[in-house]
C-alpha cells in the first residue's frame, strides 16, 4: 500500500507544465504591440533581452536581428509510465512553440517582424496527430511606404 502511494505521489509531482525560453511570447496581446516602426528601446521594454542578437554590415551600415523563442509542454506522467508516450509523443517535443524575429534598420527602427507559432498535438495511440503552424510577417518594403502584412497557415493531420 505504501509503495503504491509513493508511486502516485511521484507521478503527481512529475505532472505539470514545462516551458523553455521567454514566457512573454505566450502573451499574444503583448507581442501584438510590437509593430514595424517601433524602436529598439520600445521592443526591449516590452520583451526584454532577446535569446539571440545577430548583426550584419552591408555598405557601411550595421543591421541587427533579434530572436526570441518560447516552447511549452504539458507532461502527463501516465503516458510515459505506460511507455506509449515515449513512442507517440517523443521526448522533447513541445505542445506549442513560438519564435519571434525582429529586424532593425541601422537607425534602430523595426523594419520586419516574423512571428511563427507552431502547435503539436501528437495525442495518444488511439487518436490522430496534428501539427499546425501560423507565420505572420510584417515588413516595410525598402524602408518606404506602408507596411505589408503576410500570413501563412500550414497544417498536417495523420489519419
Amino acid at each position: 500500500m505504501k509503495s503504491q502511494l509513493v508511486l502516485i505521489l511521484c507521478g503527481l509531482l512529475l505532472a505539470g507544465c514545462i516551458s523553455i525560453g521567454d514566457e512573454r511570447l505566450a502573451d499574444e496581446a503583448l507581442v501584438a504591440q510590437i509593430k514595424v516602426g517601433a524602436t529598439r528601446e520600445q521592443v526591449a521594454s516590452l520583451l526584454g533581452k532577446p535569446s539571440h542578437v545577430r548583426s550584419s554590415v552591408s555598405m557601411g551600415y550595421t543591421r541587427e536581428w533579434w530572436s526570441y523563442k518560447y516552447s511549452s509542454s504539458v507532461v502527463n506522467p501516465l503516458e510515459y509510465f505506460l511507455l506509449y508516450g515515449l513512442f507517440i509523443n517523443g521526448v522533447g517535443t513541445p505542445d506549442i512553440q513560438r519564435e519571434l524575429d525582429i529586424f532593425y534598420s541601422p537607425e534602430g527602427i523595426v523594419t520586419t517582424l516574423s512571428h511563427v507559432t507552431t502547435s503539436y498535438d501528437l495525442s495518444g495511440p488511439y487518436s490522430t496527430s496534428k501539427v499546425a503552424s501560423i507565420t505572420k510577417i510584417e515588413t516595410l518594403p525598402s524602408g518606404f511606404g506602408n507596411p505589408v502584412h503576410f500570413e501563412d497557415r500550414v497544417g498536417y493531420q495523420n489519419r
